[in-house]
């Protein structure tokens, strides 16, 4: 197996990261983590009110964050047999187990539909990041 480039170790570098990031904002208690996604859905609040900006917000920043996080990981394995099936699984299993610590933060729950909402983000970066790897 080849070493990894510069550009690979980055990558990974940055898909630790964003795994931290999930796992900060996972550990949030639940009336914290709706104060900080209600000052990003004020302003859509006037068009589709407080529940609706709320709940397109926090999904939106679900699929987002995990389209990031396919994107990064794919981009540090490159473009090896089976990687983009691979780096799906890990990000909805990353997802799942997200989910489950999440479940004993006060004020949240663990949901089913999160794990499949971020792993559609994870396979769009990642499918993304595969259109890049062909391109190059």
């Amino acid at each position: 197996m080849a070493a990894m480039t510069r550009s690979q170790r980055v990558f990974l570098a940055l898909s630790l990261g964003l795994m931290l990031a999930i796992f900060l904002f996972s550990s949030q208690p639940g009336d914290e983590s709706s104060s900080v996604s209600f000052w990003f859905a004020r302003w859509l609040a006037k068009w589709i009110g407080e529940d609706g900006a709320q709940f397109l917000v926090r999904k939106g920043a679900h699929f987002t964050i995990y389209a990031l996080l396919g994107f990064c990981l794919l981009q540090s394995f490159g473009s090896r047999p089976k990687s983009f099936f691979w780096v799906v699984a890990f990000c909805v299993l990353f997802a799942a187990l997200d989910e489950f610590h999440q479940s004993f933060v006060p004020g949240r729950s663990a949901q089913l539909r999160d794990v499949l909402l971020d792993g559609c983000g994870s396979a769009t970066g990642a499918a993304i990041s595969r259109f890049f790897l062909k391109h190059k």
